[in-house]
């Protein structure tokens, strides 16, 4: 197993890589969102730090709608950023058979209204990218010490 599947304990990771020698995934969740995640080891500066502090010490990481989880499991503390704000619309296919059955059943509650110009969805490309592209500036912050 995997520190990933270890934390979650489920089957919703989508994809595992790494990236600059960290260990990465991307992950589904019940709404339809997709997350990515990045682990730092016991001995990176950023081991045990709580996201908003992260931005207090480091506001120059940019990820697609922030740094919005940080918890540790087995000598390994992840860094997480979700697809689930206003501008993000869901990925029907991976949500929940209970939320497409609310979807389904109330659908006025449920539309994707997006904003246009704005709303776009992550699909598993993205969610790659962007979660890449977070942990090339962690591992950048490991090297700095």
């Amino acid at each position: 197993m995997s520190v990933f599947s270890d934390f979650w304990g489920d089957d919703r990771i989508e994809r595992e890589f790494e990236e600059s020698g960290l260990k990465c995934c991307t992950r589904t969740n019940d709404m339809g969102h997709r997350c990515g995640y990045v682990a730092v080891g016991e001995g990176h500066p950023l081991y045990g730090m709580d996201y908003d502090k992260l931005y207090d010490e480091h506001p120059e990481i940019e990820v697609d709608g922030g740094v919005t989880f940080a918890n540790g499991c087995n000598g390994t503390w992840l860094f997480g950023w979700d697809a689930a704000h206003a501008w993000h619309m869901r990925d029907w296919s991976i949500a929940s058979d209970d939320m497409r059955e609310r979807r389904d059943k109330h659908p006025e509650l449920y539309a994707d209204f997006g904003w246009p110009g704005v709303s776009y969805m992550v699909d598993a490309n993205r969610a790659e990218c962007e979660t890449r592209y977070l942990a090339k500036q962690i591992a950048e912050i490991g090297m700095d010490r």
